[in-house]
């Protein structure tokens, strides 16, 4: 008895020991920016009673508020290792992971440079006019040392200045944060010409960081007046937030294809394609601020469990993008597997043929139109008294003001989707199970015309106007032939033999390209044959499509002329806001 208690007090020992916090340190510099490339220098300071023979370096696989796999350490480069008295050992043990050797040493620096010239909110770039990071695709963690306090010097170029969500005075260049998961959810901008407005509201400071790579037009003191519309009026929702300063930094990109937005604890980065003179450009800014800005609580505070903090060497997977991204805003995908997808089909590359087209949906859709029935639904069982902004609301007190602390990572805890079950059942008054199960578990289509008639209005259904197409998906515009790209399934290309990989070479007897192939089978009618020809394996092949009714419709909602004086008052209620 004596030995297994002295056991269990060694092992004990042996636990608080190895949970000895490390100091660590970071600097960032950026020399050459020319180069796209960044030096990260890694200080690490080691407690005495920690005999550990090796410290790993590891680089996440992914990005918080992107669920694909990025794998950034495909862009790191001249990795080294030394102590004080010279250089360290150090293997590659996989694909993310760098093994340093101490060799008894208490101080150890890594050193590496880090590629980066792609601007948006998953990597980083870095080129003669800035430098804009996140943290993930850049700065690599301790492992086993996630929790532990880190420090951060930015070292620009001259007459660079640095610009984030944790500034707190002109010309900083150095931080402190209260663990890794925080310094990476920080996106930063480092340049010589970037501009900062600012407004209050509530005693809370928000500040506009604009970069433009094009004329304004002179719109920018429009453009952050309705920034602050958005947030007075997600406020009024939400109630005062807990931060005392918000960032939102906009990026004008100009170059035509750079487009993001990405949510994060004290701030979003929002990137356009275009210029802020251009009306695109600054209405697609301000509606994903609208989007970003609403995360502050939904995403960020208010989450699912699997959100934070978070193993770096895999996707994270949860249940409920749907409410996390939807609520921001099918017959083969519910809602819930559509966001257990989320790493295939969240800005994901892929280097197989993958059916997705046909399997998959997003759940920003999807939740947003599930948030739509519920918020109906809800106003409908309550009379009127309570919308599912009450239940955001009654969520975001119960799992992130009031619980107690789940992890090192935030206050709070992660919700389930049982816990957000129960929440919308009370507030509803009901329960709402039997709704969960249906349309969310299950992929039934939603109640829209239950939901609907809750506030006087119809759903109506017709065909679209656009061009049919038998089910068939051509690829990429930049490929010389017709191939075929996917087919709807159960679509009358599919049930005539097309198969993706197919080249279409005619229609109805008549050649085709890729300008007039949806052209020429317009031509004709539903129920007509229509013989078509494509090459597959070099061979000439010839099919019989039959056409069938318009696969696409349009749907738009109207008032109904026989709703109840009860439903047209709260569809008034609705609409207006209340």
């Amino acid at each position: 008895m004596i030995r297994l208690a002295l056991v269990l007090v060694l092992t004990l020992f042996a636990r608080q020991q190895a949970q000895q916090p490390y100091g660590i340190s970071y600097r960032l510099g950026m020399p050459r920016p020319a180069s796209h490339l960044f030096e990260v220098t890694i200080d690490v300071s080691i407690p005495p009673t920690d005999q550990t023979a090796f410290i790993d370096f590891q680089i996440p696989k992914w990005q918080p508020g992107r669920y694909s796999v990025a794998d950034f350490a495909a862009n790191v480069q001249e990795f080294s290792a030394r102590a004080q008295e010279g250089q360290l050992s150090w293997t590659k043990v996989d694909d993310q992971t760098w093994r340093v050797q101490r060799q008894g040493k208490p101080n150890v620096t890594a050193t590496y440079r880090i590629f980066g010239n792609d601007l948006s909110g998953t990597y980083a770039q870095l080129d003669v006019g800035h430098a804009s990071y996140t943290g993930g695709e850049i700065f690599m963690y301790v492992v086993g040392h996630k929790p532990d306090p880190v420090d951060l010097r930015i070292e620009p170029p001259p007459n660079w200045r640095v610009i984030n969500g944790r500034t707190e005075r002109p010309n900083q260049l150095e931080w402190k944060y209260p663990d890794y998961e925080i310094m990476i959810d920080n996106p930063t901008e480092i340049g010589p010409d970037w501009t900062l407005d600012e407004f209050k509201v509530d005693g809370k400071t928000y500040r506009v960081m604009i970069h433009s790579r094009g004329e304004e037009g002179g719109r920018r003191p429009a453009f952050v007046r309705d920034v602050e519309k958005i947030v007075r009026a997600e406020i009024r929702m939400w109630g005062t937030p807990e931060f005392n300063n918000y960032t939102f930094m906009f990026h004008f990109a100009n170059d035509d294809h750079s487009s993001d937005g990405m949510e994060h604890l004290t701030s979003t980065q929002i990137i356009e394609p275009g210029v802020l003179a251009e009306r695109s450009a600054y209405e697609g800014a301000i509606r994903t601020t609208a989007h970003e800005f609403f995360h502050a609580w939904n995403v960020k505070r208010l989450r699912p469990a699997e959100l934070g903090p978070w193993d770096w060497t895999r996707p994270a997977v949860t249940r409920a993008l749907w409410i996390a991204e939807g609520f921001t805003q099918c017959q083969l995908m519910s809602a819930e597997a559509s966001s257990m997808a989320a790493p295939f089909i969240d800005a994901a590359l892929h280097r197989q043929r993958t059916n997705l087209s046909n399997t998959s949906l997003s759940y920003y859709l999807k939740g947003e139109l599930i948030a739509l029935n519920l918020d109906l639904l809800i106003r409908e069982k309550t009379r009127g008294r309570r919308s599912l902004d009450d239940v955001m609301r009654r969520a975001y007190d119960e799992f992130y003001l009031k619980s107690p602390n789940a992890s090192y990572y935030l206050k709070g805890r992660g919700y389930s989707i049982e816990d957000f079950a129960r929440v919308v059942s009370e507030i509803a008054g009901t329960d709402m199970n039997e709704f969960f199960a249906r349309y969310i578990r299950g992929t039934e289509l939603l109640p829209y015309d239950k939901a609907f008639q809750a506030v006087g209005l119809r759903l109506v259904k017709s065909p679209a106007s656009l061009p049919y197409t038998g089910g068939i998906v051509i690829d990429q515009p930049n490929r010389q032939a017709l191939r075929i790209d996917a087919l709807r399934i159960d679509s009358p290309a599919e049930r005539a033999g097309l198969q993706e990989g197919d080249v279409l070479v005619s229609i109805g007897g008549m050649p085709v390209t890729r300008e007039n192939w949806r052209y020429v089978l317009n031509g004709f009618k539903q129920g007509d044959r229509v013989p078509i020809t494509v090459q597959r394996f070099r061979k000439n092949l010839d099919l019989t499509i039959q056409l069938e009714t318009p696969e696409v419709y349009n749907y738009r909602i109207e008032e109904e002329p026989d709703a109840s004086a009860q439903e047209r008052a709260l569809r008034q209620a609705w609409l207006g806001g209340n």
